[in-house]
């Protein structure tokens, strides 16, 4: 979860926060009991476990049983076909009741341990949130970014009660580091990633990958469209061979993708990737 955003601008770095990353940030920050007492609630979750499946299997066996005895019910050969319906079903609502008598007490002490476990469950889940939002932002402190959120909803409040709507803003903004060392081809430009102190620029290959396609759909669609025109002219003209020709290009740029995302997936490096473009493709046979 990228509640922290990183923009590079002229070489720099700078962080910034939203409110809505704030919130997140406050909500996580109000789970640290929770995390406080995370072995006990470890423990307590594997012993509601461990307490249940027993029980479970229990119930598993007594249903399974019920379908197996209803399944051999026979009605006696000396019954007409309604006396034989009427003897099946009462054997059945026996055996079911049978089953209910035995299930219901098990039911009951499965309740419970159920609530403890999905208590446990949650609060584990809790925990998982709170620490994935610490991870994300690399610190062991909250308070600066508590400062923050009670600007934000400060200024929420304010803007709440005037009437006025404001649209989601970075409400701050803090530089990290200068003079980064900016890659020269800016083709890869939305998969720039500034991921450690140095100041150097990485590049997410899986990103990188979908710039390609972007590229190679935006080139597609300009020849699409292109092709529009003389098509209708010939069209209006009845000059059907002229008609099909084009249209037999127009699906071969429609397929044009798929095999740029062959092409594209079996880049294992910039360098290969780096020859993945659209004329390319496009002259493959």
């Amino acid at each position: 979860m990228n509640i922290i955003w990183k923009k590079l601008n002229s070489g720099v770095a700078f962080t910034s926060l939203t409110p809505e990353a704030l919130e997140k940030i406050a909500l996580a920050r109000s789970y640290l009991p929770l995390v406080e007492r995370r072995a006990d609630i470890q423990v307590a979750r594997d012993d509601a476990d461990a307490r249940l499946q027993p029980i479970r299997e229990a119930i598993k066996t007594a249903r399974d049983e019920l379908a197996n005895a209803i399944k051999a019910v026979r009605a006696p050969n000396d019954m007409d076909e309604e006396q034989a319906k009427r003897a099946i079903n009462a054997q059945i609502a026996a055996l079911i009741a049978q089953c209910e008598d035995l299930i219901t007490p098990l039911n009951a002490q499965a309740e419970p341990l159920t609530q403890l476990l999905q208590e446990a469950e949650t609060n584990l889940r809790c925990i998982a949130f709170h620490d994935e939002i610490k991870a994300s932002i690399g610190l062991d402190s909250y308070e600066h970014y508590l400062v923050l959120l009670s600007r934000a909803q400060g200024q929420a409040a304010h803007d709440l009660a005037s009437g006025r709507q404001r649209r989601q803003e970075v409400i701050d903004w803090q530089c990290v580091a200068h003079d980064i060392e900016v890659p020269a081809t800016r083709r890869y430009r939305e998969a720039w990633r500034w991921t450690t102190p140095d100041p150097i620029i990485d590049i997410d290959q899986d990103e990188a990958r979908r710039c390609v396609m972007r590229e190679v759909r935006a080139r597609r669609n300009a020849d699409l469209a292109a092709l529009d025109e003389p098509q209708q002219q010939a069209k209006d003209a009845g000059d059907t061979a002229a008609f099909d020709a084009i249209e037999a290009q127009k699906q071969a740029l429609r397929d044009l993708p798929v095999d740029a995302a062959d092409a594209v997936n079996d880049c294992v490096n910039l360098a290969e990737l780096d020859r993945v473009t659209f004329d390319q493709i496009k002259q493959k046979p």
